[in-house]
């Protein structure tokens, strides 16, 4: 704990209160934009706080990570002290984050993960506005940390290709994913991408390499009802990239459609993970309505629960799931997924129920 006597801050980077008070401010606000910004419910399964950190880990060493078995962040000192950069405290929450929507799963094939932290660290910079595009900076990772004596830092303007560009380390192989997403963010803008990756990831699992990554993502945006545009900003660099993605569906709205001409998306449960019940809202925007099946399924695709079937009218709908089977026996604790298909088109999201 870092108590303080006085109202006013004071502290400098010399200071260890400085650090943990730049961690907690950093991991407060991105955790804040992605669960009440975004509409995403992202905590951690292994606690009910909020994320733990050390902002002062590692005996000193010159690295910081995140722990999966533990769901804590930890930062080192060697060198520039990790925790004085947004940057290295986003890439690590980004891998927390990872390893939460999946339950378990994060995958760190062709760097995945490692990717993903570069792009939430990134994507975070890229919002405050303080480089264009003609900076160096402006794709930096770790601006603070690394680009210095003593690391090199890494980059969203890495110029490799999938496959043919993996080079087997994670590192290195992650900016390939990093950087793509970041072209997307420029065309489509923060929210959109931080959201599709998000709701996409959730549907991954511990082997995701990046092309299955970058097709839950676009799947992700599909189900959510972005506008044709956005599809194809995002269609043409998975591909510029070296990922294979299918079509665009015939029947997406484009840019000047209203809202209310298509399905809604509006799709969510919380808590998630959850231990007696949680909430699930799906809303139908239709004018005429739409069909509706509402269930859970375990992780090898049976049914395990209806929630709600049949013809609903336009508007929003609150539910919840306690944990039972049709039967009304207990299920076990684990992975299930929460599935809305509304007027035939899916939407999905990973629950992870502790008992």
């Amino acid at each position: 704990l870092y108590p303080s006597g006085s109202s006013t801050y004071t502290n400098n980077r010399f200071q260890d209160r400085f650090e943990a008070v730049n961690v907690y401010y950093h991991i407060d606000t991105m955790m804040r934009y992605i669960n009440e910004t975004l509409g995403c419910v992202v905590g951690p399964y292994q606690y009910a706080t909020g994320v733990r950190f050390d902002p002062h880990g590692l005996n000193g060493a010159d690295n910081s990570y995140y722990l999966t078995s533990s769901g804590r962040l930890s930062f080192g000192e060697g060198g520039v002290d990790d925790s004085e950069d947004a940057d290295v405290i986003i890439h690590e929450l980004g891998h927390g984050l990872h390893d939460w929507i999946t339950g378990g799963s994060l995958s760190q094939v062709n760097g995945l993960s490692e990717g993903l932290g570069d792009f939430f660290a990134t994507s975070y910079d890229r919002s405050l506005g303080h480089w264009g595009p003609g900076n160096p900076q402006y794709n930096w990772v770790f601006n603070w940390d690394g680009h210095n004596p003593f690391w090199s830092g890494r980059s969203t303007a890495y110029g490799a290709s999938y496959p043919g560009g993996l080079t087997g380390s994670i590192h290195t192989d992650g900016q390939i994913w990093a950087t793509c997403l970041m072209r997307i963010y420029d065309k489509i803008g923060r929210e959109k991408i931080d959201k599709a990756v998000i709701e996409g990831l959730a549907s991954t699992g511990s082997n995701t390499n990046q092309n299955a990554a970058a097709n839950a993502v676009f799947q992700a945006a599909l189900n959510m009802g972005y506008n044709v545009d956005d599809l194809t900003d995002m269609r043409d660099e998975f591909i510029a990239t070296g990922y294979t993605i299918p079509s665009i569906p015939t029947g997406v709205a484009d840019a000047s459609d209203t809202e209310t001409t298509q399905p809604a998306r509006a799709f969510f449960a919380a808590p998630n993970p959850f231990t007696q019940s949680t909430r699930l809202h799906y809303s139908v925007s239709a004018r005429g309505g739409a069909a509706v099946d509402v269930a859970i399924y375990n992780v090898a695709g049976q049914r395990v629960k209806t929630i709600a079937r049949g013809h609903r009218v336009a508007g929003s709908y609150d539910t919840s799931w306690d944990g039972r089977d049709e039967s009304g026996a207990q299920v076990r604790s684990g992975v299930y997924f929460y599935r809305a298909s509304i007027d035939g088109r899916q939407n999905v999201a990973r629950l992870v129920h502790m008992r």
